[in-house]
């Protein structure tokens, strides 16, 4: 429940009561605009986060996820204080805000851009920079105040790849369960180490009800620190030394994590993976096993190898295709990750159209066939062992040297 506001001067006295940005005749980009304008809204400044202003602001910077998709959240900001905030603006009519998606959202943006480079930032940031720019030029362009832009420039830099951001979903009215249903989220003690804000924005307005002045009162509905970012293993060898590896979870990951918290049913695992397994299980290769539960891919394991290299098969939706892959995704293979490289391998009739990919996992790499994905399960299948019986004895020998 809502309370009206009560302004009071020496004569007289006026209620001004909550209404919807909708009802005002206004859109999510009107309320983006906004937040836009005047960032302190979102109520981050305090002792505990120490985010401080100036900001600089960036709308709609859409960057592609690990799964092949693109998220662009409404703003990301930048801080003076060094900090990212990454911003999703909701109306209350608004179908998602009811939903899981807006939280996979930010969630996955804030995954996806901690695998760019400094170089990758740059561009994303503002495209109009000068080619070779380094991000403390980016800096120096909106943060103009800013006394050590280079200083400045690495904290940025580090946070974002640490993913040390604050997600914020910003509404006019939060739905009814939207605070039960966050703070499920945050139950999953599987889960990483972002912030997560939701902070409710009323407009409120006087006796005459027009929209020509109006109060826009900010309320802080929740805020949590534990949503889903990556999964993050440490492994000890023979001689002790200690390994830790980071793989970031994909958006269908984050929504499955997310309704498993929720108490909602998780995404059926799609037919094209399912075909695909069940085609492989027969033929499998010794040593190896299926891992995973999300619905878009399935991980090939082989017994004795590091979690963070695997191969997998993977459906892109978005693309209409099925992977066949050998996956690098931690420092700790990065050795074994470059005798995969250097060995050249080449398409042929048994690996067709096989590629090497060094972007993948901030340059670990991954080896790759793309196939359709109505294609025939057994022929995806039999790349797979065609793949593994190709780069199993050169990952062995390197781990063994």
């Amino acid at each position: 429940m809502r309370l009206p506001l009560l302004l009071v001067d020496d004569s007289r006295t006026h209620a001004w009561t909550p209404t919807t940005v909708r009802s005002l005749g206004k859109n999510e980009e009107y309320l983006e605009s906004l937040i836009g304008k005047a960032p302190e809204l979102l109520g981050l400044e305090d002792y505990r986060t120490h985010v401080k202003g100036p900001y600089a602001a960036f709308h709609q910077l859409g960057v592609e996820t690990p799964s092949g998709q693109t998220v662009a959240p409404d703003i990301v900001f930048l801080t003076a204080s060094g900090h990212v905030v990454v911003v999703e603006v909701k109306l209350a009519d608004n179908e998602e805000l009811r939903g899981r998606k807006v939280v996979a959202q930010v969630v996955e943006y804030a995954a996806s851009i901690a695998t760019y480079s400094e170089e990758e930032l740059t561009e994303l940031f503002d495209a109009d920079m000068a080619p070779g720019s380094r991000f403390s030029d980016l800096v120096r362009k909106h943060l103009p105040g800013c006394p050590e832009p280079a200083g400045l420039a690495g904290e940025l830099v580090r946070k974002i790849h640490a993913a040390e951001i604050h997600l914020v979903i910003a509404c006019d009215l939060a739905p009814e369960g939207l605070r039960d249903f966050v703070a499920a989220v945050t139950a999953q003690q599987s889960l990483g180490n972002y912030e997560l804000r939701v902070c409710e924005l009323v407009p409120y307005v006087g006796p005459g009800g027009g929209a020509a002045h109006f109060f826009l009162v900010p309320s802080g509905v929740l805020r949590t620190e534990v949503v889903a970012r990556t999964v993050v293993e440490v492994t000890t060898d023979a001689d002790g030394r200690r390994a830790m590896s980071a793989r970031t979870t994909p958006i269908d990951d984050v929504e499955e994590a997310i309704a498993e918290a929720s108490g909602k049913a998780p995404k059926e695992t799609r037919p094209q993976i399912l075909r695909a397994v069940a085609a492989y299980m027969p033929m499998a290769e010794p040593g190896t096993f299926e891992r995973g539960r999300a619905p878009h891919y399935r991980f090939i394991l082989v017994k004795g190898w590091p979690s963070a290299m695997h191969y997998e098969f993977q459906h892109l939706k978005s693309k209409k295709t099925l992977g066949v892959e050998l996956h690098f995704e931690g420092e700790d293979v990065r050795a074994l990750s470059d005798a995969v490289r250097d060995a050249k391998l080449t398409p042929s009739a048994e690996l067709p159209g096989l590629v090497w990919d060094q972007s993948w996992a901030k340059g670990k790499g991954r080896l790759r066939m793309v196939f359709a994905e109505d294609v025939d399960p057994t022929v995806a299948a039999k790349a797979m062992v065609a793949l593994i019986r190709k780069t199993r004895p050169i990952v062995e020998k390197t781990l063994s040297e």
